[in-house]
């Protein structure tokens, strides 16, 4: 037994080394950014194959942050961390991209955006900060086609209901949120351990502020801003960077199912 954990440390140690090294973190960014950038563009077979590496460079980045977080344990410990990591990051949410993708009527696409929706906050939740998922809240939120406001759509999680719109009249906390959405503002991320302690951008709840740890990124594709997705919690200092890494990645996912359903609107 003794040698067989130590076989397990060791491959452990040899992923870490080639999964969390610079080259490698960089060829997965690249690697699930550029198909985004070209899927709603492809048709046929370009299309199956660029859904193709969007789906092995997503498994490959769960495998990434999964190692960032893992604690040591046994077999059994090892395999249920990978699974989630795997089925919670990537696979329902590149399901639905690719069901997307298939649609052919205006009806069909619109479904198949909400349930892309639907399944990019519930797997926000799942991985994104620690503790109890259902004290947390994922909300996405798009903008308008005029780039003027920020509606919100959806979320998922703790049951506070989130305020309906920023405005970009509304100066200055609906102005600065509408421009990091639409990447006026080109900051890749909004990432706060305590609201009370650290600036606060402009609060997403209807009337009191209810959380404490929030992060924020842009749903968008290079240049060009859908809107944004967001996860918060009561708990102060609840996530981290490799969260935020996440919801990033998740953010790329759904702005690659906008820009298609964009194509037939």
């Amino acid at each position: 037994m003794p040698s067989l954990d130590r076989q397990r440390v060791g491959g452990r140690t040899r992923l870490r080394i080639i999964f969390l090294s610079l080259p490698t973190s960089l060829a997965l960014a690249v690697g699930t950014a550029l198909p985004g950038v070209f899927l709603g563009k492809a048709h046929g077979t370009a299309k199956a194959a660029l859904t193709a590496a969007l789906v092995v460079s997503v498994l490959l980045s769960a495998l990434s942050a999964w190692l960032r977080h893992h604690r040591s344990g046994g077999y059994r410990h090892y395999a249920s961390r990978l699974a989630r990591a795997v089925t919670g990051a990537g696979q329902p949410v590149i399901i639905a991209l690719g069901e997307l993708g298939l649609a052919r009527t205006r009806e069909e696409r619109d479904r198949k955006l909400d349930l892309l929706q639907e399944r990019v906050l519930q797997t926000t939740l799942r991985m994104c900060g620690s503790g109890d998922a259902d004290r947390n809240r994922a909300v996405l939120y798009l903008l308008d086609p005029g780039g003027d406001r920020l509606k919100y759509v959806d979320h998922a999680g703790r049951q506070e209901h989130p305020r309906k719109e920023f405005l970009k009249s509304d100066i200055p906390f609906g102005r600065a949120v509408v421009e990091f959405a639409s990447r006026e503002n080109p900051e890749p991320m909004d990432l706060v351990a305590d609201v009370f302690k650290d600036r606060l951008r402009g609060s997403v709840d209807a009337q009191r502020v209810t959380y404490r740890s929030y992060v924020a990124v842009p749903v968008a594709i290079g240049t060009t801003g859908y809107g944004i997705l967001s996860v918060d919690s009561p708990e102060s200092g609840h996530f981290t960077l490799t969260d935020a890494g996440t919801l990033q990645l998740l953010a790329g996912v759904l702005a690659s199912g906008l820009a298609q359903h964009g194509e037939f609107v």
